[in-house]
């Protein structure tokens, strides 16, 4: 049988500029976002048909530009533009401004504005695009710096029927197909795709064009976040108040763990870590005589946690879990056991760090499934944490280890009455 020619996978040629514009992006603005930037997936421009006008971000974390206009900018300028477009896929503006009869071109604006105070008072410099300034600023309409984006844009709302706002004198963007103002964008501020983007990711392996998944995102977005506030705390003095408010936001747990463990789980008292039980097994130095004393031990945690990795997971829901997930390793000082999956344990892993994370699925739901897979692991978990919008079966059967639901949203299914739930939401 003859063999099969291999398959040539012809490597992707990125241009100078823009290996200079990511790499002075990291060194001179943000290195703490080094992680992010080299994850977003270069697509050079083709040699013929449509292609992006200026520079964008598709919401799978796909970097597309045109080559002319990176050649037209500064290195500072080039860099700017790349830590603007990451701020879009680490807030998640796309899912942010997600919903019906959103102005979207006001929500591009009212975006940049929540993003680009910060960049320029940190000493980013945005380009000017057919005589314009690209970048769109707080005290260009006259409003306050450091809000959110959904506050920029009530306000900008507010302004749209005044013919004397700065708001109505802007242009469309630099292409048909694109609405945002500054000239430079992708759907990963607005979720609309443009005639430029790929589209849908099909696939991994040996497609070369593949995006980012939501669960990937997510563990990028809190590896940023991490390195974010450690940066901050070693190198105290003036910080970007917008970035801080974020990695606040997203690496705040809504649960006291610890105090979880023990006020529900009857017999927790005893596995959690820094309870002491006595024993006679070992020696007591403090013995003396014929009077033995007994010495003390602590026993560990055996704390597994199923995350919900199903379809009907948002990111935020998939966040929410992520930062909990990362205060219950923080909180049992051990090995946790992982287990991410949809309607079966698609992804098992011990834990010391939310950076041994991985996340699978995208399916159905069925957590009854997870809760019996972790009671009957050979980890044999004294607490079972389940982190989940709540839309799943459960499992008929009470499993041998104490159970916390951790609900993500509030969700009229209700939960077991052997387990116990935690709200996470607002």
């Amino acid at each position: 049988m003859a063999k099969k020619k291999a398959i040539e996978i012809q490597p992707r040629v990125i241009d100078e500029a823009m290996v200079r514009a990511r790499f002075k992006a990291i060194h001179s603005f943000v290195p703490y976002y080094a992680t992010a930037i080299l994850s977003m997936n270069v697509i050079p421009p083709p040699d013929t048909g449509n292609f992006c006008p200026t520079m964008g971000v598709d919401k799978y974390w796909r970097l597309y530009y045109n080559r002319e206009f990176l050649n037209s900018l500064s290195p500072t300028e080039a860099a700017t533009i790349i830590w603007h477009e990451v701020e879009h896929l680490l807030r998640e503006h796309h899912r942010r401004f997600d919903f019906v009869g959103c102005d979207k071109q006001i929500a591009n604006i009212a975006m940049d504005c929540e993003i680009n105070d910060d960049i320029k008072e940190f000493g980013g410099q945005f380009p000017v695009i057919d005589g314009k300034p690209s970048g769109m600023f707080p005290d260009t309409f006259g409003l306050p710096k450091n809000l959110l984006a959904e506050e920029y844009y009530a306000l900008l709302m507010q302004q749209k029927d005044d013919p004397k706002s700065p708001l109505n004198q802007l242009g469309g963007g630099k292409g048909e197909d694109d609405q945002n103002p500054s000239g430079f964008g992708g759907s990963s501020a607005d979720g609309q795709q443009r005639s430029w983007e790929i589209g849908t990711p099909k696939g991994n392996g040996e497609d070369s064009d593949h995006g980012i998944t939501p669960a990937e995102a997510q563990l990028i977005a809190r590896n940023a976040a991490e390195s974010a506030k450690d940066y901050y705390s070693r190198n105290p003095g003036k910080k970007p108040a917008g970035i801080e408010r974020w990695y606040n936001a997203l690496l705040t747990p809504k649960k006291d763990w610890k105090r979880e463990f023990k006020l529900h789980v009857k017999n927790g008292i005893g596995m959690i870590k820094g309870n002491q039980k006595e024993t006679y097994a070992k020696f007591n130095r403090r013995s003396t005589g014929k009077i033995v004393l007994p010495s003390r031990y602590s026993t560990v945690p055996r704390v597994a946690v199923a995350i919900d990795t199903s379809g009907s997971m948002c990111s935020g829901d998939i966040d929410r879990a992520m930062t909990e997930f990362n205060q219950i390793l923080k909180d049992t000082h051990c090995k946790v056991l992982l287990i991410a999956g949809d309607t079966e344990a698609a992804a098992v892993k011990e834990c010391v760090s939310v950076k041994d994370a991985q996340l699978v699925g995208g399916g159905g739901t069925d957590m009854g499934a997870l809760i019996d897979f972790a009671d009957q692991h050979k980890f044999k978990p004294n607490v079972i944490v389940v982190l989940t919008d709540g839309d799943t079966p459960w499992t008929q059967r009470e499993p041998k280890a104490k159970t916390i639901v951790g609900l993500t949203r509030q969700n009229s299914n209700s939960v077991p009455m052997w387990a116990k739930t935690v709200d996470l939401f607002d």
